[in-house]
């Protein structure tokens, strides 16, 4: 009885010592504190991700309890505000280090009318410190008083524990220099292409524009005004290029590059391109369907380069053939052209179709070349309405070609007359 009764008061006595450990526990958790606030400016930067402004950096912020600097156990918190208060945005904050956090904050469509600061603050709910939160300070550091970056036509200054936003104009007279011309084809589309290089004087000195230049393709009589493709490839060399499918080839055109920093105000801030001085000037730089485009002073013009090519054709082989479930007609046929009474090669693969007599079947026809002017050609049989007449047609593929006689039937002479497949 004595042993039970000694491990009965044992017992009782761990639930009481578990109690009141659980109560002190409780209580330790709930209990609050005093930190009060230190933070230092490490690092400040001004930044853009497609197109948008952003302020970045890094800070130390330090909690002082009791008389010691602690590290906070709780992420700070940081806010964008202005001073008239109309103005609270949160600030993105994250560790870096022990008491040192990176921190960002877009800004873009910011009121560059108002003053701004960062406050800082402890993001630990038991801090109940009248000194808690702070404003960011740049006395002391390296940014302050000073310009730390551009809002569009804004410099942007750190004074005290303010951001301020000054007014930023210069004059900047634009001056460019074609480097390359191309006109090439991509998905059957023309588009013109190069490199320039632009530079904006500023006092006289030559300086690399800090915002990419903007380019127009323009009509020198007003109607067309495009934009153009502009992309750095160098320090003050970009690649350009705009396309032309579709453009109205009986006006003059031409290239217009303009500094795209709105806080260039000069008058001479935009200029024509010019092409004379270059390689480029008054010489044929490509093709564009029936006409020659050539440069000229600094004008782009359309030159008709369209020929009378009569189309002629001899077939030489035709057979049919089985792949599989599928029936193929193939043959072989000799392509000319006949210009001002020459027989010439096609500059262009000549096109043929399959078509019926009755003009409701109008099909594409594979063609390869295979010789100088002799070229392979198939086309699938299997599904054809066999009730009608079909014939195959040859054409110049050539769209600078505008004779009325530019494509006719493949005529089926000699062997091939009358001839069973």
């Amino acid at each position: 009885m004595k042993i039970k009764k000694i491990i009965g008061i044992i017992f009782a006595f761990l639930v009481f010592y578990l109690i009141i450990s659980n109560s002190n526990n409780v209580m330790a958790n709930d209990q609050t504190y005093v930190g009060n606030i230190n933070s230092q400016l490490v690092k400040f930067n001004v930044g853009k991700v497609n197109d948008a402004t952003y302020v970045s950096g890094e800070i130390i912020i330090v909690e002082w309890v009791d008389g010691l600097s602690t590290v906070p156990k709780v992420a700070p918190k940081m806010s964008f505000k202005s001073v008239d208060n109309s103005v609270n945005l949160e600030v993105f904050v994250t560790a870096t280090g022990t008491n040192t956090y990176y921190f960002d904050r877009y800004i873009e469509g910011i009121d560059t009318s108002k003053e701004y600061y960062f406050e800082v603050e402890s993001g630990n709910e038991k801090n109940v410190s009248e000194s808690k939160s702070m404003n960011v300070y740049f006395r002391g550091t390296d940014y302050n008083n000073t310009i730390v970056g551009r809002y569009h036509d804004k410099k942007i200054k750190l004074l005290e524990q303010k951001i301020i936003f000054e007014e930023y104009t210069y004059i900047g007279n634009i001056n460019s220099q074609l480097v390359k011309f191309n006109v090439g084809k991509a998905n059957n589309a023309t588009y013109v292409s190069g490199e320039i290089i632009i530079v904006e004087w500023v006092d006289g000195l030559s300086t690399v524009p800090e915002v990419a230049p903007i380019m127009r393709f323009k009509s020198v009589d007003g109607s067309v005004n495009i934009d153009v493709f502009v992309t750095a490839t160098g320090t003050n060399t970009y690649y350009f290029d705009r396309y032309i499918e579709g453009i109205d080839t009986s006006k003059e055109y031409y290239f217009e590059v303009t500094s795209g920093d709105v806080a260039n105000k000069s008058p001479n801030k935009t200029m024509n391109v010019k092409f004379e001085g270059t390689k480029h000037n008054n010489t044929i730089v490509g093709n564009y369907n029936k006409w020659r485009i050539r440069l000229l002073g600094q004008k782009i013009i359309f030159e008709d380069n369209s020929y009378i090519g009569n189309i002629n054709s001899e077939l030489k082989k035709m057979s049919t053939v089985k792949s599989g479930n599928n029936t193929f007609i193939s043959g072989e046929i000799v392509v000319v052209e006949w210009v001002d009474g020459l027989s010439t090669v096609p500059e262009v693969k000549p096109k043929m179709s399959f078509k019926s007599t009755d003009g409701e079947v109008n099909m594409e026809v594979f063609v390869t070349p295979t010789g100088t002017n002799t070229y392979y050609f198939d086309r699938i049989l299997e599904g054809m309405n066999q009730e009608k007449e079909y014939y195959f047609e040859v054409e110049s593929g050539n769209e600078r070609n505008v004779s009325q006689s530019k494509n006719m039937r493949v005529k089926f002479e000699g062997e091939f007359n009358s001839h069973i497949f």
